[in-house]
């Protein structure tokens, strides 16, 4: 009864996992579990006799294969959260491709005339796959409003959407995630997050007005966050924008030496 009611939890797991409120963790220590029940590590009843008729053995056999073969599929999930490294260059291949376009075009370009002129694309750090990381999510349920910070005396209303927290070689770090008032009630961005956040490397390898990541609306109580993604406000480029300044509980105490560095 035990063992069937492992199977049943493992069931669960995956159900739950898939619809993002479980970890991929506890399913790969229901199924540890699972195959020690099945290899007599716990004997729940010593009176029974050792050996087993061949079927059983087989059938046993069949199972912790199973179950070690789902540990395998599962370990990936376990230690890199939702994306391997080759998709986290892919990811940011395709990102510096679209912003360098972005920023070619004198249309889009936030670039002075003398800049645009000499432009050939943005200066990045090199692709760090530990700065991009599975945060777990909290999301806020009475959600606090008010007026960001611009370089301007404009204040945008934005919302406390949620908070996210992470390790980064083994230190917890968190930051609030923010939503435009404004832009939540236009249908292209009713699901657009935004990031501003600085860090000890502001003013020295990247731009001192702090950076920006951009994010959606997760479906669980994780979101990834790629800080090779993260980017320059336009003010870093020059002086006739608005930019958002990065509120002071948003400062990481480490240097993020990913994403796009300071303007030449």
């Amino acid at each position: 009864m035990l063992v069937g009611r492992l199977v049943l939890q493992i069931n669960l797991e995956m159900l739950a996992y898939a619809t993002g409120k479980t970890s991929a963790f506890n399913i790969a220590v229901n199924m540890v579990v699972f195959i020690w029940f099945k290899c007599g590590v716990f004997d729940l009843d010593s009176s029974k006799s050792k050996t087993s008729p061949p079927f059983i053995r087989l059938q046993m056999i069949l199972t912790i294969k199973t179950a070690i073969a789902w540990i395998i599929l599962l370990f990936p999930a376990v230690c890199f959260g939702q994306l391997n490294a080759n998709e986290i260059l892919e990811s940011n291949e395709k990102f510096r491709a679209e912003i360098n376009h972005d920023y070619a075009d004198s249309t889009k370009s936030p670039l002075t005339k003398e800049d645009f002129t000499k432009f050939t694309e943005l200066p990045f750090f090199p692709v760090d796959t530990n700065f991009c990381v599975e945060a777990k999510f909290k999301h806020s349920k009475r959600k606090k409003s008010f007026k960001m910070k611009t370089t301007t005396d404009r204040r945008p209303i934005y919302d406390v959407y949620g908070t996210a927290t992470f390790l980064i070689d083994g230190k917890e770090y968190s930051l609030n995630i923010y939503q435009s008032q404004q832009l939540r009630d236009t249908e292209e961005f009713k699901d657009y997050l935004f990031v501003p956040f600085n860090d000890l490397s502001n003013g020295d390898e990247s731009y001192g007005g702090g950076r920006f990541i951009d994010l959606s609306v997760p479906e669980g109580n994780t979101i990834i966050i790629d800080f090779n993604q993260s980017y320059n406000p336009y003010c870093a480029y020059s002086a006739r924008y608005s930019c958002p300044i990065p509120p002071k509980e948003n400062f990481l105490n480490m240097k993020v030496l990913a994403g796009v560095k300071k303007p030449h």
